[in-house]
């Protein structure tokens, strides 16, 4: 979900700015870079994701004025590549999104909030969920992780979305309850199916691209 066409002010610009900031450096502190500069197949995923990611963000649809839905593709990223490849390489492409399409960069933390952080902050809570859960099926790595993850991780991208242009005085509580609110299944039906399929056919190809798969804890299943 992303804002076209919206100018934030004072405090919400501020909000989004910072926030966007703290996390980026989070990332950028947690991240394990010199396995990044020993590993050629997390630097193939690395750069193959990006490059994913980017053509993905191209199909969008315009369906409310000021607003656009496409693929987040950011859960499938975030198991791939662990929260902080994730979020920094999701930063990259959204600065390069919106250098495309030439949109207004006042929004540009509003839509790494949205399409980038909060996403992969859900899904990172999901996987740690699953694993405290303790299931031992690849399903429920597909499922719970993939499939789910990527529902609720797109909800809650286009709910900051939402609560912050509401913040800003730019839409409001109607508007978002009759206009916006009911997109939301049309939004997280698509997105955990693409993204799931993602995970299914790394699972089974790839399964050692996976970052965040313990394969011991599911191969002791049986």
């Amino acid at each position: 979900m992303e804002a076209h066409g919206f100018i934030l002010q004072n405090g919400a610009l501020w909000i989004t700015v910072c926030t966007a900031l703290i996390c980026v450096a989070v990332a950028l502190g947690s991240a394990d870079w010199l396995r990044l500069t020993r590993d050629p197949d997390l630097q193939h995923s690395f750069l193959g994701g990006g490059v994913a990611l980017l053509i993905l963000w191209q199909m969008k649809a315009y369906f409310v004025p000021g607003m656009s839905i496409h693929f987040l593709g950011v859960t499938a990223l975030t198991l791939l590549l662990g929260w902080p490849f994730a979020v920094l390489m999701g930063c990259m492409v959204c600065v390069a999104d919106f250098a495309i399409h030439e949109r207004n960069f006042n929004l540009l933390a509003l839509g790494v909030l949205s399409l980038v952080i909060a996403p992969s902050l859900i899904t990172l809570l999901v996987v740690r969920l699953e694993k405290l859960a303790g299931f031992r099926l690849f399903f429920s790595y597909i499922f719970i992780c993939g499939f789910f993850g990527a529902a609720f991780s797109a909800a809650a991208g286009a709910l900051v979305c939402w609560l912050l242009l509401l913040f800003a005085g730019i839409i409001t509580v109607a508007e978002l309850f009759d206009l916006y609110l009911k997109y939301l299944p049309l939004i997280m039906l698509p997105e955990a199916v693409i993204n799931g399929m993602v995970i299914t056919g790394l699972l089974v190809f790839c399964p050692d691209w996976l970052n965040t798969l313990d394969s011991d804890r599911y191969g002791r299943s049986g």
